[in-house]
């Protein structure tokens, strides 16, 4: 198990950021930008005739948290993944960055349809950037980088001995 965000999913879970969603913005020649509306709303016209939604597709997002089962199929911390159709949790609020609130969803690892390492790295770094100034929601403490399952038992059991020492 990894972690970027101090949080652990359940066995055969994944906890990712879905950045495949809200109003996209593409800037144009002389300061110009074109906003494309987001079509994850459910409140749109739908067609009758398919019975379908725009809305309702598969989703780009980035690994924040992986399960032994995950890493075994080959997903890491980091990585680009594709999440089959409404596949994935509501959205849970974990931080907040500059008035900015950060979540996760949560995702079964055999839902995932592709898995690429680009940008890994950097999306990895630009994470701990933005947490090392965020208000933290839920958790422990999210600004630790990422580590494997037994150097997070350590750093909890080193937590666990501050705790007795103070009482």
């Amino acid at each position: 198990m990894k972690t970027a965000i101090g949080i652990v999913p359940l066995p055969g879970q994944l906890l990712v950021d879905i950045f495949d969603r809200g109003n996209k913005e593409i800037k144009l020649a002389g300061g110009k930008k074109l906003w494309l509306p987001s079509d994850d709303d459910m409140k749109g016209v739908q067609n009758a005739v398919d019975h379908r939604h725009p809305g309702i597709r598969p989703r780009f997002a980035r690994v924040l948290a992986t399960s032994t089962e995950a890493e075994e199929a080959g997903i890491s911390v980091g990585d680009e993944v594709l999440i089959d159709t409404l596949e994935w949790s509501r959205g849970v609020r974990y931080a907040r960055v500059q008035g900015i609130n950060m979540q996760f969803w949560r995702v079964f690892a055999d839902k995932i349809s592709l898995v690429s390492e680009q940008g890994r790295d950097e999306y990895l770094s630009d994470l701990a950037d933005a947490l090392e100034f965020a208000e933290i929601l839920v958790g422990r403490n999210l600004n630790t980088p990422v580590v494997d399952n037994e150097e997070f038992d350590a750093l909890e059991s080193l937590e666990d001995d501050d705790d007795s020492a103070s009482v």
